[in-house]
């Protein structure tokens, strides 16, 4: 299996506490999955998710 998944964050907690281990666990089931973290604020969240535009330079490659 290949391709991409991309994860958007509200707030720091789940970004470092809970992902990390999650995406770790992952990555190792799926080696060829790229993963790539955004954390952003909840308003541009919301318009990322409206528009389907989920590229930001805040993009953050995991794994």
């Amino acid at each position: 299996m290949t391709g991409a998944l991309r994860i958007g964050s509200i707030g720091s907690s789940a970004s470092t506490r809970l992902l990390p281990r999650l995406l770790g666990r992952y990555h190792s089931r799926f080696p060829e999955i790229r993963l790539a973290v955004r954390e952003i604020p909840e308003a541009e969240m919301a318009e990322a998710l409206k528009t389907g535009n989920g590229r930001s330079r805040h993009n953050t490659r995991a794994g």
